[in-house]
């Protein structure tokens, strides 16, 4: 993060994003261990699955582009569940409002605005099913195994620098390298 933008937010924010990084490999690892189909392979080959009541659909895409690699699990639920994960630690409560805004073309509502971060969460898991990238399943394992590493990753990589009960300030988390 630049220097300008670190100074403009707050440090928990500024730490929110050490379980992160992590999180990639435990997703792509199980993605590529699992190697499940997506909901267009699913539903274009629906005759190749072993049941008799399902017939295809050649024609049918989802409205996002669907990516190239395995479905399972969802890697936006990993990374939006460790990301929620890390700030509800940080900041002690579920209860945070946020405000989220984005520049591209043809959105009609561009400033999505949550009262808790299990709110934002949850749009971001149902955004990929809606787009047509994930199953439900597949989102929610994504968000538990995102919460997962971001657990490990707080509780063993950072640390109160002052006992609790103390106000919280610029020192009261530090990276324990």
């Amino acid at each position: 993060m630049p220097a300008t933008q670190q100074q403009a937010c707050p440090p928990q924010l500024r730490t929110g994003g050490i379980a992160v990084p992590q999180d990639p490999s435990a997703e792509g690892y199980a993605k590529y261990f699992y190697n499940f189909w997506r909901p267009v392979t699913a539903i274009r080959a629906g005759d190749t699955d072993g049941n008799p009541e399902t017939a295809p659909d050649p024609a049918w895409i989802g409205v996002v582009t669907t990516p190239n690699h395995p479905e399972y699990p969802a890697a936006h639920g990993c990374f939006s569940g460790a990301s929620t994960e890390t700030l509800n630690y940080l900041f002690g409560t579920d209860e945070v409002r946020l405000s989220v805004d984005s520049n591209v073309v043809g959105i009609v509502n561009p400033v999505r605005t949550y009262e808790r971060l299990s709110d934002a969460l949850q749009e971001v898991l149902d955004a990929r099913i809606y787009g047509g990238m994930h199953y439900r399943n597949s989102t929610r394992v994504g968000a538990k195994l995102g919460g997962q590493v971001s657990r490990f990753t707080t509780r063993h990589f950072l640390r109160p620098a002052k006992h609790h009960g103390h106000e919280m300030n610029d020192s009261t988390y530090v990276d324990e390298k």
